[in-house]
């Protein structure tokens, strides 16, 4: 399986930090969805055989974002060009986040 590097904290990678933070999707295969991401320390995309999990296209549905603040974000600045947002998608049950990868800030 390949992986799409969807984030990477820029500013950590440009002072020379070997292990700045990255989230990657999974590339899954046609008519799939990933169940995630993967998070991953330097830029190096995942090994192979590291388990994914992926449902069939048509038995899953988008989530919407929260309106609430969220529960943790890096906000972009001069050094991180794209911020990065997280809400914890059923408070109490899991540890299932909704990501978001730029937009207003």
């Amino acid at each position: 399986i390949n992986y799409v590097r969807i984030w990477h904290d820029e500013s950590r990678e440009r002072s020379g930090d070997p292990a700045f933070l990255c989230l990657w999707r999974p590339v899954p295969p046609a008519g799939y969805m990933p169940l995630g991401l993967l998070v991953g320390l330097g830029g190096r995309p995942p090994q192979p055989g590291v388990p994914v999990r992926c449902v069939r296209a048509d038995l899953a549905a988008p989530e919407p974002l929260p309106r609430s603040l969220p529960d943790w974000q890096l906000p972009a600045s001069r050094q991180r060009a794209l911020g990065l947002r997280g809400w914890q998608a059923d408070p109490g049950r899991s540890g299932v986040f909704a990501v978001l990868v730029g937009g207003p800030q």
